[in-house]
């Protein structure tokens, strides 16, 4: 049998919904005994993330569309819908070089913005400043999907199977179980 790498921020994709329904797989199907195997080397993975001392540097390029809900206009003439045109009302760009270090279990996340909207900046200990999704310790995003505390939270699904690079890659769905209320990653 051919070894298997899984590299999970570049081979396998999580597709996180925030559906609060819950799925399950047919436990006799080849999808389901591969995803037991890859679920628990997922977990081996971020046992070892989570313990580990790291020095991650790297340049961080965050692309940002924001698409506001339509607008409701309530008049004495009735309720008017007014709907969005399809495109961003808002797109931003941000290129930070980001640092990450860990040692001890004591984390420090820092970042320098060095370009915003194509106009370069030299913004020293910059906070993340998307408007819609911020996060800190990203690096650690897998533990709280993936980790084997969080695997009885999620209900996993193998949605789709493709190849990345020449490599297999694997895409799973993770959704939470009806009463797991969390807005975190890790």
């Amino acid at each position: 049998m051919k070894k298997q790498r899984i590299l999970i921020s570049v081979l396998m994709f999580i597709v996180f919904s925030t559906q609060i329904y819950s799925q399950k797989a047919d436990s006799n199907s080849p999808d389901q005994a591969d995803l037991e195997t890859i679920l628990k080397k997922c977990a081996k993975y971020c046992e070892k993330l989570s313990n580990s001392a790291l020095y991650f540097v790297c340049i961080e390029k965050i692309k940002e569309e924001i698409f506001y809900q339509p607008k409701i206009l309530v008049s004495k003439y009735g309720t008017r819908y007014t709907s969005s045109s399809g495109r961003p009302a808002a797109k931003n760009t941000y290129v930070y070089d980001y640092q990450l270090i860990r040692k001890e279990h004591q984390i420090k996340e820092s970042r320098i913005l060095i370009e915003e909207n194509g106009k370069k900046k030299n913004e020293k200990n910059a906070k993340l400043k998307t408007q819609v999704f911020t996060h800190e310790h990203i690096l650690f995003g897998p533990v709280g999907l993936l980790s084997e505390f969080w695997l009885q939270y999620y209900d996993y699904k193998i949605i789709k199977r493709e190849k990345f690079k020449g490599n297999n890659m694997v895409v799973i769905e993770a959704i939470p179980k009806p009463y797991l209320k969390t807005d975190n990653l890790y």
